[in-house]
């Protein structure tokens, strides 16, 4: 009898122990999820490793709701820099400002910690089911961006006051109500981008009004292509790729010019003709690693990714 009772207790203790390891595993991969990138913007790529490391840093104290960094305070414009062009939960910052002795920067937040927190988990949240459905099935880069591209431009909502030329919309703003202009659709498909290693600018350009206007430059297997979001959704209701993978003349025959990086460095000219098939668009499909795009006479043209 003592000898059955042993055996149980050894039993139950495996099975606590089994429990109890199920349960931090499930933890820790709940966490692991709630991870965000601390990506930046490819205009930045020469920065010092010890800005982006202060960056990084300074992106944490805002997920944890974290009242002040110690940081060089000498390389202060760098981080802001970066902070206010590449991470979207910049926008929860009401003002950030340098400690009386100089080792550090002091972090007033727009909303209680509560709310702020619920707007952040609100915001990872969504990026992480983005990633999740224009990712799965697949682990080609350029597949992703198709994929990425299309699931933005399909979704956008435009307010009624008039958000496409209104770049006071952040891109948090665009996440977390699904209303945006084309700063911050342009700016949600760069930061989902960067999620995959992708590098990506934020441009700007003015379209034929005079009026400020967003896109994004996209590095793919070494060429710049540009993408315009918004216009694609104008033109066709997201469905189509008309304005994915543009060269320079392809954004100048839209009307838009004056192209240049948040970091106002000029836009450097895209040429490659990779994607020239898609201005001709009237609908598309994906076949594994190929990209199937009809034309209006019903000619298919193949285009590999």
């Amino acid at each position: 009898m003592r000898k059955t009772i042993s055996v149980l207790l050894v039993l139950s203790l495996i099975l606590s122990l089994f429990c109890a390891c199920s349960a931090k595993k499930n933890e820790e991969t709940e966490e692991e999820e709630q991870q965000l990138e601390f990506t930046y913007d490819a205009a930045y790529s020469s920065y010092d490793q010890s800005a982006v490391n202060a960056y990084e840093k300074l992106c944490q104290c805002v997920i944890d709701y974290t009242p002040e960094l110690r940081m060089n305070t000498g390389m202060l414009d760098s981080v802001l820099q970066l902070f206010y062009t590449s991470f979207p939960l910049s926008a929860l910052v009401k003002d950030l400002s340098v400690n009386d002795d100089n080792s550090g920067v002091n972090i007033e937040y727009k909303y209680p910690e509560e709310e702020h927190k619920s707007k952040t988990q609100q915001f990872i949240d969504t990026v992480n089911e983005t990633y999740k459905k224009c990712s799965e099935g697949t682990t080609n880069k350029n597949v992703y961006v198709v994929k990425l591209y299309n699931y933005i431009a399909s979704s956008v909502k435009i307010s009624e006051n008039k958000t496409e030329i209104d770049e006071t919309v952040s891109c948090l703003d665009t996440v977390l109500n699904g209303v945006g202009s084309s700063f911050s659709y342009s700016q949600y498909f760069e930061y989902m981008l960067r999620m995959n290693g992708i590098p990506a600018y934020h441009v700007l350009a003015s379209d034929a009004a005079g009026a400020g206007w967003g896109l994004t430059g996209v590095e793919l297997d070494n060429q710049l292509y540009y993408f315009d979001i918004l216009s694609e959704y104008y033109n066709n209701g997201g469905e189509k790729l008309i304005f994915f993978g543009m060269t320079s003349a392809d954004v100048r025959d839209e009307g838009l010019s004056e192209l240049k990086f948040t970091s106002q460095s000029g836009a450097p000219d895209a040429s490659d003709l990779r994607f020239d098939i898609c201005r001709k668009c009237d609908k598309w499909e994906l076949d594994g690693a190929k990209l199937l795009v009809t034309v209006k006479s019903g000619e298919i043209v193949e285009v590999a990714l």
